[in-house]
């Protein structure tokens, strides 16, 4: 898995006029959300509550590449996944898992 954490910014770097934020950074533009015309087709979602950790696995097909040079002469890449299958589950820790539930994950994985 690759962690996506934003580097941390060095203070000097840091303008007076920007808040501070204590957290963890992550990029914006890998949020999903998850509407009112397909929330229904996953089960569980009722149950989750911010904070409540998920595991996402999807399937997609790639629709957009770009590569642009900008000013400095640094290269500025993207690339846009059009999600077209997709599983939304719950990470729950071995103690809070049922034997049913255990054995639902681990068939999973192989």
């Amino acid at each position: 898995m690759v962690d996506l954490k934003l580097p941390k910014v060095k203070p000097e770097t840091i303008s007076k006029s920007s808040p501070m934020i204590d957290h963890d950074q992550y990029p914006y533009e890998l949020r999903i959300t998850i509407g009112n015309k397909i929330y229904d087709k996953f089960e569980g979602l009722d149950g989750l509550d911010t904070g409540s950790t998920v595991k996402i696995i999807a399937t997609g097909s790639v629709v957009s590449k770009r590569a642009n040079k900008v000013r400095g002469g640094k290269q500025d890449n993207s690339i846009e996944i059009q999600l077209e299958k997709m599983d939304i589950s719950e990470m729950k820790s071995l103690e809070k898992m049922s034997t049913a539930e255990f054995m639902v994950s681990r068939n999973k994985k192989r």
